[in-house]
Formats: structure tokens, C-alpha cells, sequence
């Protein structure tokens, strides 16, 4: 009985898991516009992807700027000169 209970409750976190995962996931409209026109060929998928993947590179770029700038001197970067 207590191996049934705790093989409930592993599956309820599991399944809450993978809900939680699923709304983490975030497309822009444009993304399932094209995938949905693209038929299922798989060259057009892979635009849509790939035009996805610089959407969210530019909005993820412009919310952290300060990510995108590199240190000028290799000694903040701790790079050792060769």
C-alpha cells in the first residue's frame, strides 16, 4: 500500500513537471503562422525555425544588454596572453 502511494505521488510530480515545462515555451505568432503554411516540408520548418531563433535572440538581447558586451581587457575576461 505505501509503494502504491508513493508511486502516485511520483507520478503527480512528474506530470506537474512537464505542465510547468509546457508553459515555459513561448513562440511568436509570426513562428506558427509559417509553420503552420509550411505544409510539413522540411526545408520551410527549418526558415521557420531559424527566423524564430533570431526573434528570440534579439528579445533576449535587448532585455540583457549587458550580456552582450564583452570586456575590452583580456585580464577581465582571465585570459592568459600566449
Amino acid at each position: 500500500m505505501k509503494l502504491k502511494k508513493i508511486l502516485l505521488l511520483g507520478l503527480a510530480l512528474l506530470i506537474s513537471n512537464q505542465v510547468t515545462w509546457a508553459d515555459e515555451v513561448e513562440f511568436s505568432k509570426q513562428y506558427d503562422n509559417c509553420m503552420e503554411n509550411s505544409g510539413g516540408i522540411t526545408i520551410e520548418m527549418l526558415d521557420c525555425i531559424g527566423a524564430e531563433t533570431r526573434r528570440q535572440d534579439i528579445k533576449l538581447n535587448s532585455k540583457h544588454p549587458a550580456n552582450t558586451a564583452l570586456p575590452s581587457d583580456p585580464i577581465s575576461l582571465n585570459l592568459v596572453p600566449t
